[in-house]
């Protein structure tokens, strides 16, 4: 697989019309967030060298530029209202899912970052007050919750017909939708990633941005630093999506492959032990390979949607403190 060019990359984000993000302009973040993650050629996924049979990158681009003005009311929308929405707008442009788990991510995490945006700036704000503030906003959102924002999540998935969500004993989503989303979310949430962020407030959502930015502040470019948190995430977490369409077995495969290539390049940023380009790496070639194989249905597209929500708090952090990654924030190593 051949990376792409820092210059084509640019090309096709500048093309999205949503101009420099600047406070409170969600829908300007949710698009470019999209257009960041479609475009880097992270393994298994679609992008601008690789495409599936019934998906290629243009659909997740139209889908980017769909969303931005459904998120850009997202300080006024209910969530339910928000997701539904964000669902039907891609559906008005694709015939395919391309973004229902980023949009389930997206509303909750952008209802929180309008409510930051909005409460304003007072001095200089490291990383870890705004994902405190971040953390804070994202409990208080999901505590408003109602029978209403249910039955709009649930027919938001029924519209979208996403793949590999298979049938379950309880609350299972072609089932009558119970009144708390939380519950439903409780249900899914060993079995499911984007269930699991609801549940456990975002962990691996804020983990993401955390990282891409400190990867960033290295001089990784943007492609590199998504890259390379999707590698370390299929090794540490696994992905959700392979587990339900493919089995645990397949799913282990694929944590083991990945382990092995984070294993060469987690000891630095820029390149592998051997000192090869990270990009380059065989290891990387071979599991991009292995999850492209079999019609795609090793498709980590779970991890896919978890790396666009931490690319929105991230280009969220960038917009709402005027930053510049290399002066960012201080992080423990262990992070």
């Amino acid at each position: 697989m051949q990376p792409e060019s820092s210059q084509a990359t640019e090309e096709v984000r500048s093309s999205v019309p949503v101009g420099n993000p600047s406070p409170g302009s969600i829908g300007t973040l949710t698009s470019e967030a999209c257009i960041f993650e479609a475009t880097a050629p992270k393994v298994g996924n679609v992008h601008r060298h690789a495409s599936f049979a019934d998906m290629a990158f243009e659909d997740f681009e139209k889908s980017a530029r769909a969303i931005g003005p459904v998120f850009e009311k997202a300080d006024q929308d209910p969530l339910g209202h928000l997701i539904l929405e964000g669902v039907k707008a891609t559906r008005n442009v694709v015939n395919v899912n391309t973004n229902l788990g980023t949009i389930l991510l997206f509303g909750p995490i952008s209802k929180g970052l309008a409510r930051i945006f909005k409460e304003g700036k007072t001095g200089e704000i490291s990383w870890d007050s705004f994902e405190a503030k971040l953390e804070f906003h994202l409990k208080d959102v999901l505590s408003e919750l109602s029978p209403a924002d249910t039955l709009q999540v649930y027919e938001a998935i029924a519209l979208a017909r996403p793949g590999g969500l298979g049938k379950v004993d309880q609350m299972d989503i072609h089932d009558q939708p119970p009144a708390s989303l939380l519950d439903a979310m409780r249900a899914a949430h060993e079995r499911d990633q984007i269930a699991a962020e609801y549940v456990h407030g975002f962990p691996l959502s804020r983990f993401v941005a955390c990282q891409l930015l400190k990867s960033r502040a290295s001089g990784l470019d943007w492609d590199e630093a998504i890259c390379r948190i999707q590698v370390r995430l299929l090794a540490e977490q696994g992905d959700s999506l392979i587990a339900r369409k493919c089995g645990l077995e397949v799913h282990r495969i694929v944590k083991g492959m990945a382990g092995q290539l984070w294993e060469v390049i987690s000891h630095s940023p820029h390149t592998c032990s051997d000192g090869s380009s990270i990009m380059g790496s065989p290891l990387r070639q071979k599991l991009d390979q292995y999850l492209r194989d079999d019609g795609h249905r090793r498709n980590p597209g779970s991890t896919a949607d978890i790396i666009a929500a931490g690319l929105l708090i991230a280009l969220g952090y960038l917009s709402f403190t005027n930053s510049i990654p290399s002066i960012l924030f201080k992080v423990s190593e262990e992070s």
